[in-house]
C-alpha cells in the first residue's frame, strides 16, 4: 500500500471516502474465515474536487460478485438553487450576479453550520463506540464514523489549501494546520496597522492612514504638465497590416467567451464576487447564455462598462515590514465579469503581440521570459569589470516606480 501511497501523492490525488458500508471485498461466508476490506474507492485531484465539491461515494450492497458495486453522485441541490435563483431574478447580469453572491454567502454559512453539528453528532457516537464491547456491527459502525469524519478533515483541509495558496499535498496528508497557520500568518502580513506620516509620526487610526493612501497616490498618480507626444510617436512605424486590421475590429462571437471562462483559474476569486471562477464554469449551462450575451454587448460597444468596472484595490507590502507608502505596491482585484471582457480583448490581440511589442520586452508576452533581460543586464554588468572600453563606461540605476509613474515625455524630451 505504501507504494499506492505514494503514486497517488505523485499524482496529487487523494481518497475520496465514502458513505454506507466500509468494505468493497467479501470472501468466505462463515464467521470464522470471513475477510472484508477496503480494496475499490475513488481518487480525484484538486480540480476536480473544486468541481464537485458536494458529491457522495457509496458502496452499493452486493449479491453475486465480491466487490461491490461504488456509486458516484456529483449532483447536489447547489444546482437546483442556483436556476432557481437565476431565474427569478430580472434584473441586468452584474446586479444578478451579486445577489446570487450574497444567497451563496448565506447558504454556505448554513451548510457549514449543518456540517458541524453533524460532526460532532460522530464524535460524540464515536467515544460511545470506542467505549463498548466491539462486535462486528460496532466494528463496521466505527469505521464508517472514522472514514465520515476523515472526509470532513479533507472538506476542512480542502477551505485552508485553498486560502493559504499552497500546493496540495506537498508536505503530507493531513495539513489543515499548515494551511491554517500560512493562512493566518498571510492574514497577519498583509494588515496595516500603523504607518508612518510625511513628518515620520506614527499614526495608528484608520480613517487617518486611509487619507495618507489616498493623498499618496493622487500625488503620484497626478500629472504636471500636459506635454504634444505627437513628435514622439512619429518615430513610431505602424505595425500592423491590413489583413491584421481586418481580424481586430471584427465583432467578437460567443465562442470567444466561452474560451475565456474556460481558461481561467477555477479557485481564484475576489471579494467582489464572493464566489470563485468555478461557478461560472459548473454552472454555465444556467448563467451562460445571459451572461455571454451581456459581454459580447460590452464588448462590441453597445453596452457601457458602468455596473462591471468596480475593482477592489489591495496593497502588497514589499518586505516583511513596512512602514510607509512607498513600501507597498497595488494590485486591483477585478470581478469575474471583467477578467472575462479583459481575456476576451487579451486572446484577440495575441495573434499581433509579436509585431507590435519590441524584442527587448521580455515579460507578459508568451515565449518570452523576464529572465533573459535580468541575464542579459547581468552579462553586461560582468562585461564592465572584464573589458576596459575606450573612454569608460557607466551604468544608470533607476527607481523604476518613479520611472514607470511619474516620468513624463517633456522631462524625457529635454534630457
Amino acid at each position: 500500500m505504501l507504494v499506492v501511497y505514494q503514486a497517488l501523492d505523485d499524482c496529487t490525488i487523494t481518497d475520496r471516502g465514502f458513505l454506507d458500508q466500509w468494505f468493497t471485498w467479501e470472501t468466505g461466508r462463515l464467521l470464522n474465515n470471513n475477510i472484508r476490506e477496503r480494496l475499490d474507492r475513488l481518487v480525484a485531484n484538486l480540480e476536480w474536487w473544486a468541481m464537485f465539491p458536494n458529491f457522495r461515494v457509496r458502496h452499493l450492497t452486493y449479491s453475486i460478485l465480491d466487490h461491490c458495486p461504488i456509486l458516484l453522485n456529483a449532483l447536489d441541490s447547489l444546482e437546483s438553487k442556483i436556476q432557481k435563483w437565476w431565474e427569478e431574478d430580472e434584473r441586468d447580469v452584474p446586479t444578478k450576479l451579486e445577489a446570487i453572491g450574497n444567497k451563496l454567502n448565506n447558504w454556505a454559512k448554513a451548510n457549514q453550520l449543518g456540517r458541524q453539528c453533524q460532526t460532532a453528532f460522530w464524535n460524540v457516537r464515536l467515544e460511545e463506540l470506542n467505549a463498548n464491547t466491539l462486535d462486528e456491527e460496532n466494528l463496521a459502525e466505527l469505521t464508517e464514523i472514522k472514514f465520515a469524519l476523515n472526509l470532513e478533515v479533507d472538506n476542512e483541509e480542502l477551505f485552508w489549501e485553498q486560502r493559504a495558496r499552497a500546493n496540495w499535498l506537498r508536505f503530507g496528508d493531513r495539513n489543515t494546520l499548515y494551511f491554517h497557520s500560512i493562512a493566518s500568518a498571510k492574514k497577519k502580513r498583509n494588515t496595516i496597522r500603523d504607518l508612518k506620516n510625511d513628518s515620520g509620526e506614527w499614526v495608528r487610526d484608520e480613517k487617518i492612514m486611509a487619507n495618507i493612501n489616498t493623498d499618496y497616490f493622487k500625488e503620484l498618480l497626478t500629472t504636471f504638465s500636459t506635454g504634444d507626444n505627437t513628435r514622439t510617436l512619429m518615430g513610431i512605424q505602424p505595425c500592423i497590416n491590413e489583413v491584421d486590421n481586418v481580424e481586430l475590429i471584427m465583432e467578437f462571437m460567443d465562442e470567444e467567451v466561452d474560451e475565456a471562462i474556460k481558461s481561467m483559474s477555477p479557485i481564484k476569486a475576489s471579494r467582489e464576487n464572493k464566489f470563485p471562477n468555478f461557478i461560472f464554469q459548473k454552472y454555465w449551462s444556467i448563467v451562460g447564455k445571459e451572461t455571454t450575451k451581456y459581454c459580447i454587448q460590452v464588448l462590441n460597444s453597445k453596452q457601457g462598462l458602468e455596473n462591471t468596472n468596480h475593482t477592489n484595490i489591495v496593497l502588497i507590502p514589499k518586505n516583511n515590514s513596512p512602514t510607509t507608502m512607498t513600501q507597498f505596491k497595488p494590485i486591483s482585484l477585478c470581478n469575474v465579469l471583467y477578467k472575462i471582457l479583459s481575456k476576451v480583448n487579451v486572446n484577440g490581440f495575441i495573434t499581433v503581440l509579436d509585431k507590435c511589442i519590441d524584442e527587448a520586452q521580455g515579460a507578459f508576452v508568451p515565449g518570452r521570459q523576464i529572465k533573459d533581460n535580468i541575464l542579459i543586464v547581468y552579462e553586461i554588468l560582468h562585461s564592465f569589470k572584464r573589458k576596459h572600453i575606450y573612454g569608460g563606461s557607466f551604468k544608470l540605476k533607476l527607481d523604476m516606480s518613479k520611472a514607470y509613474k511619474r516620468v513624463e515625455w517633456c522631462f524625457l524630451q529635454k534630457y
